[in-house]
């Protein structure tokens, strides 16, 4: 395949660029080679903005990563958020920016004890750092979410993890994807 790739390529005037061109497999690893230069393999590596891998714990490591981004973000964002601005305001841009950027990708997560922890722990942190609030002055994260009335990051992933199932489920072709559903 990649040899047709680069030959139609080739007629059009186009060349593969062998430095950003990576391979990854499950099985063996074959030498491909292009014009005589091999390609490289990869054990990971990231497509659309989710890490892909064959490694068992890539949904841990994918979860780790969206969290660091989310924090990356707020705090890109901290002069809306540690300003005086009204606590509706502040979780308008929650909702429409740290949310989606937590839960990208989640449709393909397993949900597993440590993953809804992580999240929920996630944005409890990014709630209390907006209202300025320390884990020593023992207010707990329903009278937090009370205030903020921000979106359940960790229930909003699990209904989009639903709603693709669903999706995939009432495909009438023969797609890959329809036997190959997991819902944990």
């Amino acid at each position: 395949m990649i040899e047709s790739l680069q030959l139609a390529s080739a007629e059009v005037g186009l060349e593969i660029n062998l430095t950003k061109t990576m391979t990854m497999t499950n099985s063996s690893k074959i030498p491909i080679n292009i014009n005589g230069n091999p390609l490289e393999y990869t054990d990971k590596y990231i497509y659309l903005g989710k890490t892909i891998s064959f490694d068992r714990k890539n949904n841990d490591i994918e979860i780790e990563r969206r969290v660091q981004q989310t924090w990356n973000k707020y705090w890109s964002l901290k002069e809306i958020f540690k300003s005086n601005l009204p606590i509706n305001l502040k979780t308008k841009i929650m909702n429409s920016n740290l949310i989606p950027g937590l839960t990208y990708g989640c449709q393909t997560w397993k949900f597993t004890a440590k993953t809804k922890h992580k999240i929920a722990t996630c944005q409890r942190g990014l709630e209390r750092s907006m209202l300025k609030v320390n884990k020593m002055d023992k207010i707990r994260h329903t009278t937090i979410r009370a205030i903020t009335k921000a979106t359940n990051a960790l229930s909003y992933a699990q209904k989009l993890k639903w709603k693709w199932a669903g999706h995939i489920t009432r495909l009438t072709d023969q797609r890959w994807t329809v036997p190959d559903i997991t819902l944990c």
